[in-house]
Parts: C-alpha cells; sequence; structure tokens
C-alpha cells in the first residue's frame, strides 16, 4: 500500500510531496531514516553519455531504481529519472512478496505522464513548483 510520494531534484532538496494520509512522514524525516538505514539510496546517478564500464561491486550505483527496507513494515523506492535529473521516492507498507516491482512501474509512469502534461522535452524543477 502506497503511504507517500516524493520528488526530488538531482541534490534531494524536496520539490513535491504528496502525503496519502495525516501520519505520513514529511520528506525531511524520510531522508533522515534514509541516510541512516538505507545509505544505498543516496548514490551519484551513472553519467549515460560516459564511456566508464561498471564493475560489479559498483553496480548499484548505476542503476536507476533503488529499494530498501525502512523498518519491519516500511519500505523505500527509489527512481532516478536520466532525462529530467530528478528522483521519484514512494514509501509503501511492506507487501508479502519481496522484490515488488509496481512502485518502481509507478514512479516511472509518474515521470512520463509529467513530461506529457507539460507537453515538454525534459522537466525543470521550477516548472513542477
Amino acid at each position: 500500500m502506497f503511504i507517500s510520494f516524493y520528488i526530488t531534484d538531482s541534490k534531494n532538496s524536496l520539490v513535491f510531496e504528496y502525503l496519502l494520509s495525516s501520519s505520513s512522514p514529511p520528506f525531511s524525516h524520510l531522508w533522515t531514516k534514509i541516510q541512516t538505514v538505507c545509505p544505498e539510496l543516496i548514490v551519484d546517478h551513472y553519467d549515460e553519455d560516459s564511456s566508464i564500464v561498471a564493475n560489479e561491486r559498483n553496480l548499484n550505483r548505476y542503476t536507476r531504481s533503488f529499494h530498501g527496507s525502512l523498518a519491519k513494515d516500511l519500505e523505500v523506492y527509489k527512481f532516478y529519472s536520466s532525462i529530467n535529473k530528478l528522483n521519484y521516492f514512494c514509501l509503501t507498507s511492506r507487501q508479502n512478496s519481496r522484490g515488488n516491482i509496481e512502485p518502481f512501474i509507478f514512479l516511472e509512469s509518474i515521470d512520463k505522464e509529467l513530461l506529457e502534461y507539460f507537453e515538454k522535452d525534459q522537466l525543470t524543477v521550477s516548472k513542477l513548483v
């Protein structure tokens, strides 16, 4: 079940947040928890124009989608849009099955829908605000 949704710029400054209930945490609280519990979600993103080949131990830093467990019943998903240079985060309650792909599809779809809605080739922070 989705709890909240956030969009940040490439430096993880909040651009937009949608809290589905009054108990959903604001991004500042979520970010503090991510830094403590899931530091793998804080990475530099792969420069697609670069010819750097990722070796196996650095493979995670070159992917666009990340997942981390924040607590016994909370998971956070992150999608990085290489087109817009934006991060999309989604906080969910834990599903029965591990490796649920639905939040990743949701986050990527939001990125595509925003591009269509604003009729742009690339989104900017000012446009979203």
